[in-house]
């Protein structure tokens, strides 16, 4: 507001200097009626007193601003193109007068609004409660009463002796000083004595709509129509259970006490989301209930932090499952592989006619306990802590230790593309875990043969490796998912291989991916940071 007031100030200070000088009547006449706004001046300064007094509420400004402004553009508007301006050349310059009823008018209306301008500040002098409020208070008081002063000595009171010109220019100059002073130097009191309900509830960081008794939406916050995705003219007399899948918060409404509640809102856009709602009762003084306010909060991130933590809760009592399985199986499992030995070993010495028969069935059987055997690794792989345990690994030989762990049929081709580098320092005992469990998955992704790449770059902060196969790919659906405890498309399997994969990488501090096309097959890459050798990890 000060801005606007020193562009008004300017404005009049400019065009009376322009008509004081002007270099002939005509010059003088045009600069005169060019200032005849000077009345929105006046009006401002009134303004500025209620802003200030705290009593321009929303409730006053449309009649305040009908009474003040209405008045000074007509009286301007008359001065500037119906008054007969009667220019004379005083010692000063150019200057005018004018007689007749209308300087009554005029002169009658800047009284009154002057003595407004005065009494608002006035009283809030007297009012102010502090010493920096009071301070600042008065510096405004006596900025709005030296133009008042000096306007009134130069034009109500003219004296034969002393010819004086217009002095209300120089007076709201120095008066503006004043102002300015007291707002920036003791204004900081004027944040609560200006700011009014109506601002408080437009810059809440929470929506808050008020409702009435009927559950229709009377008023709401910009927070509110940015959350619902609404504007303000289209959320005004919907009724909130609009916006509510059931009547859970209409149900709330109805009880006495205030309550708080967590629900859904629909957004414009067909969004739910889910939100927390403080709902508190509006009544009158008697005590009649008229409506509710609620103040509303999504809080979409911490449901998904709370599903994160139980994920985490269930994931904990999942290892600790897996872990028991996991040592409850292994020994069962050993004695099973020993004996399966030693009968094969009996049946491959003897001499009976279906010992080839027998020694393929224990074949088929030593397979089902390997099968059963992976299931307890990856159950305890994906249990158990992982010490940071980096050792120098030639990458190409632990590549090729990895390929003999499988089982790869001869309709496979396996290429192998390397850069030349230097051992590195990794892990190789998980690496080597993650490595064959992909080279598996990829072989057991083309069940009619295909083409397994494996393709090893290095730069200076990572080491990469690519695991890429021509197999059936995963859809996208599916690729979201893969890396997830127990998801699985195989017909047999526990769906725990590649989130091993995923938690043996990030042990290492890497990272794994994959890029998959339905038909075309997938590449699942491995990115670890690159370890100086001979520098601890």
């Amino acid at each position: 507001m000060l801005l606007i007031l020193s562009a008004l100030l300017f404005y009049y200070g400019f065009t009376q200097f322009q008509y004081y000088l002007a270099s002939d009547v005509q010059s003088a006449l045009f600069w005169m009626r060019v200032s005849c706004f000077w009345y929105l001046l006046v009006a401002f300064d009134v303004t500025f007193a209620l802003v200030y007094a705290n009593l321009f509420t929303k409730s006053r400004r449309v009649p305040l601003s009908i009474l003040l402004y209405a008045p000074a553009i007509i009286l301007s508007l008359y001065e500037g193109f119906a008054v007969p301006y009667q220019p004379s050349l005083e010692p000063w310059g150019w200057d005018y007068n004018y007689t007749g009823v209308f300087s009554y008018i005029s002169l009658s209306w800047v009284v009154i609004a002057a003595a407004a301008f005065l009494t608002i500040l006035g009283t809030k002098y007297w009012r102010a409660k502090g010493i920096e409020e009071r301070t600042g208070a008065k510096y405004l008081f006596f900025g709005a009463l030296i133009p008042v002063i000096m306007g009134v000595t130069a034009s109500i009171i003219p004296t034969s002796f002393i010819q004086l010109p217009d002095l209300t220019v120089p007076g709201a100059a120095l008066g503006f000083l004043l102002f300015g002073y007291g707002v920036f130097k003791h204004g900081s009191y004027m944040l609560t004595a200006n700011v009014t309900a109506e601002d408080v509830v437009y810059t809440m960081a929470d929506a808050l709509m008020l409702v009435n008794s009927n559950s229709e939406i009377v008023q709401a916050n910009k927070a509110a129509c940015d959350l619902l995705e609404y504007t303000h003219a289209e959320l005004i007399g919907k009724r909130i259970d609009t916006f509510t899948p059931d009547s859970t918060l209409v149900d709330a409404l109805k009880r006495s006490n205030a309550s708080a509640i967590e629900t859904n809102f629909k957004k414009k856009s067909g969004q739910n989301i889910p939100v927390f709602v403080s709902e508190s009762v509006i009544m009158t003084k008697p005590g009649n209930r008229i409506g509710y306010a609620l103040i509303s909060r999504d809080i979409t991130d911490r449901k998904r932090l709370e599903k994160q933590l139980t994920d985490a809760q269930r994931m904990a009592a999942i290892g600790e499952a897996a872990a028991l399985v996991g040592h409850d199986l292994r020994n069962p499992l050993q004695a099973t592989t020993s004996t399966l030995y030693l009968a094969k070993k009996m049946l491959t010495n003897g001499n009976c006619d279906e010992a080839e028969e027998a020694v393929r069935l224990l074949d088929g059987l030593n397979d089902q306990v390997r099968y059963m055997d992976k299931i307890v690794s990856d159950l305890q792989d994906y249990a158990r802590p992982i010490a940071d345990e980096f050792t120098e690994t030639n990458l190409p030989e632990l590549i090729g230790e990895a390929i003999l762990n499988v089982n790869v049929p001869p309709t496979v081709e396996i290429n192998i593309n390397q850069d030349s580098f230097p051992t590195t320092k990794v892990n190789p005992t998980l690496l080597k875990r993650v490595l064959v469990n992909l080279i598996l998955n990829a072989v057991q992704a083309m069940p009619n043969g295909g083409k397994l790449t494996i393709a090893i770059n290095r730069t200076e902060q990572f080491i990469a490796i690519a695991v890429q196969d021509t197999g059936i790919g995963i859809s996208n659906e599916n690729v979201q998912r893969i890396f997830n405890p127990f998801f699985t498309t195989k017909a047999q399997g526990q769906g725990l291989g590649l989130a091993v994969c995923k938690r043996l990488v990030e042990a290492q501090g890497g990272q794994i991916t994959v890029k998959s096309e339905l038909g075309k097959g997938s590449t699942f890459k491995i990115t670890l940071p690159t370890r100086k050798i001979g520098r601890e990890s």
